[in-house]
């Protein structure tokens, strides 16, 4: 997994997204009420900007850590496969 990010960066890359987001929405309740703010309005697309940079960093490394988790499991999955105790 030389070029997949560990959990914990995931973990992290997930928090500022989840974050991120939670302001922007905040900025569009705020907005919402005063529309005609300009300070608003250019923090409210900054985040919007912000919130898709961060989704597609996001899907990018998760996409790429499955791929390693994939491989590292072979061809048919074996190494993920571990006998049922019954």
């Amino acid at each position: 997994m030389a070029n997949a990010l560990p959990r914990n960066e995931l973990l992290a890359l997930a928090t500022l997204l989840k974050e991120a987001l939670c302001v922007e929405h905040d900025l569009a309740g705020r907005l919402s009420q005063r529309p005609k703010g300009e300070t608003l309005l250019k923090q409210h697309k900054e985040y919007q900007q912000l919130v898709g940079q961060l989704t597609w960093e996001f899907e990018r490394a998760l996409a790429s850590y499955l791929a390693a988790l994939k491989a590292a499991a072979g061809p048919d999955g074996s190494a993920a496969r571990r006998p049922r105790k019954s």
